[in-house]
């Protein structure tokens, strides 16, 4: 169990020194992250994850499809190579492995993931820092300003024309990393508020793990 849910609570440190003029190249990609964001009701995506782990140097690979609709609803479909599913209802978290026939349920406070389920700004939660470029794409270093979990940094890599995230990486405090790329997004679905929704299956037990941080 512990060793199938690697990565996802880092699903949900340092701090870079820029110059002036670094400072205005951060403030325009945040607003144009902003921008692309600020008005999305709901999404729906393709993703890919990758959890390592440093102890093990074990990497687990997933891939799934993500809805999400505002304020606070998030839903993880995982397909391959297992099918499980994590559900974020406001602070409430449900993550089911139907192998396992078990369900836990727990409650989680911010996350990574607030600038798509909250119309927020990144610098509400983070310190942000410009990193190296990848690729041509913007590396966006996020340091929480509180804490959030077990998460210690955080790097969006950032379609500069754009704003799109086209991946969020956590690293925990350990140094274990979570990457999920996104992929096919559709913004402004009309989600049902019931896809939300998550309803225990007869015969599943329920474990309460209760707040996780």
């Amino acid at each position: 169990m512990r060793k199938r849910a690697i990565g996802l609570i880092g699903l949900i440190g340092l701090i870079t020194t820029f110059s002036p003029a670094m400072a205005a190249d951060i403030d325009e990609v945040l607003a144009k992250i902003h921008k692309n964001y600020s008005g999305m009701r709901d999404m729906k995506a393709r993703f890919s994850q990758e959890a390592y782990n440093r102890i093990s140097k074990m990497t687990l690979k997933e891939t799934g499809t993500v809805f999400v609709k505002r304020p606070g609803l998030m839903r993880w479909d995982y397909q391959s190579p297992q099918i499980k599913q994590l559900v974020i209802n406001g602070h409430t978290t449900w993550f089911y492995i139907p192998e396992d026939r078990q369900v836990v349920k727990g409650e989680i406070g911010d996350t990574a993931f607030a600038f798509l389920t909250h119309n927020r700004n990144l610098t509400e939660d983070f310190n942000a820092a410009l990193g190296p470029d990848e690729g041509g794409s913007a590396v966006v270093e996020l340091t929480p300003l509180k804490k959030m979990g077990n998460i210690a940094r955080v790097r969006l890599v950032v379609t500069p024309s754009t704003g799109n995230v086209e991946k969020v990486i956590t690293v925990d405090g350990f140094n274990n990393t979570t990457t999920i790329t996104l992929s096919d997004m559709q913004m402004n679905a009309n989600l049902s508020a019931g896809l939300f929704d998550f309803n225990v299956p007869k015969g599943i037990r329920v474990m309460d793990t209760g707040k996780t941080d």
